[in-house]
């Protein structure tokens, strides 16, 4: 069975994902031990993302074996399942510290956005598979816009900023991969511009959010709030210099200086205590990551697998160029986390399944031709 798993896997792309999962691993221990003689709760947080690690390689290889070319059959139910999950959320989830984002089910606890993002992929891939050839049409691309605009609002008002953008980047990296012209691409851009300003006119963003803009143009003007973060994120980083302080050693990160460092500020432990040469192996892992989705989407001979394997490239580099900006204040603050490092199941195995999604591709590239 293992040999039916791995047969055909594209291993330049499993073994850096594979790698960033296993420092992904070592970083949530390091940020989580304490300054007491007692390490539980550091093997607490390690055992729980190694259960999900595990779980979330069993979906990499499931979804690598499963043929994409079905999932077009099924994208309205998994849309209209996507829908249910976002307005149960708001309904019945778990509200912390403002954000009503998650499902609490035992000891496990599920982020729907997460999730949301690997069946909005599947389906607007689905969409512009069927519509390619009318990328360049004004009512296409509206219909588009209408597809990804309901999930984009229930999570926008959760709230959850971060993956509202992401569902925006996403329905943009599509119109880019089927064609749509330049100019109407500037345009949609321009527009959003607008929208944005408007937002913040008319008070749509919420208080917070809006702190954490000011606190990104003028990290000093509220160092003790919205400014915390990003102040305390650059020191850690910056103290690492080359070679780093040593696994385990980082001062900023033992202390406690940046809460919850194990989340979307993870690669502040990379910096401070693997120093820019760790940064530069962990950024070189991603950059092969992404260079292979985009190679799998050359080599792809339909149009689905190109939007598919295209589509989760353009996911990971901006989660990664937005996690780690905003860790060295060059972005605001707006919740992405990292993929395969940041500690929490949902994104893991969002991120696995998409994974084996481009798996799925790489495996069925080539058409089969009989002379």
């Amino acid at each position: 069975m293992l040999r039916k798993f791995f047969k055909g896997i594209d291993y330049y792309f499993f073994i850096p994902m594979f790698l960033l999962m296993g420092i992904g691993l070592l970083l949530i221990y390091s940020a989580t031990l304490e300054t007491v003689p007692s390490n539980t709760r550091a093997l607490g947080f390690l055992t729980k993302q190694a259960i999900w690690v595990i779980f979330s390689l069993f979906f990499f290889f499931l979804m690598a074996s499963t043929d994409y070319r079905q999932f077009p059959r099924f994208s309205g139910h998994i849309y209209f399942f996507m829908l249910v999950l976002l307005v149960l959320v708001l309904l019945l989830g778990r509200r912390t510290s403002g954000a009503q984002r998650w499902f609490v089910l035992g000891p496990i606890t599920i982020q729907p956005s997460e999730f949301a993002k690997v069946m909005l992929l599947l389906t607007l891939s689905s969409f512009w598979a069927r519509q390619h050839q009318e990328a360049k049409d004004l009512r296409t691309i509206f219909r588009s816009f209408l597809h990804i605009i309901i999930p984009t609002l229930l999570v926008f008002i959760q709230p959850d900023l971060g993956t509202s953008l992401t569902f925006i980047t996403l329905w943009l990296a599509s119109l880019l991969i089927v064609g749509t012209k330049a100019k109407q691409i500037i345009a949609l851009g321009v527009a959003g511009l607008l929208l944005a300003v408007g937002a913040w006119h008319l008070d749509i963003l919420r208080p917070y959010q809006k702190k954490r803009i000011q606190a990104f143009l003028n990290p000093r003007y509220d160092p003790l709030g919205a400014g915390y973060h990003i102040i305390q994120s650059r020191i850690a980083i910056g103290s690492g210099e080359v070679w780093g302080k040593g696994i385990f050693r980082g001062t900023q990160n033992r202390l406690n200086y940046i809460p919850a460092q194990h989340t979307d500020f993870i690669f502040t432990v990379a910096g401070e205590e693997l120093g820019f040469a760790g940064c530069i192996f962990i950024l070189s892992l991603y950059f092969i990551l992404i260079w292979r989705c985009f190679l799998t989407a050359l080599e792809t001979e339909d149009t689905l697998g190109q939007l598919l394997s295209a589509s989760v490239g353009v996911l990971l580099t901006f989660h990664i160029f937005v996690n780690i900006g905003m860790t060295l204040g060059l972005i605001p603050a707006v919740g992405i986390p990292l993929p395969f490092l940041t500690y929490g199941g949902s994104n893991l195995l969002a991120f696995c399944i998409m994974a084996g999604i481009v798996q799925s591709v790489y495996q069925r590239r080539k058409k089969l031709s009989f002379r």
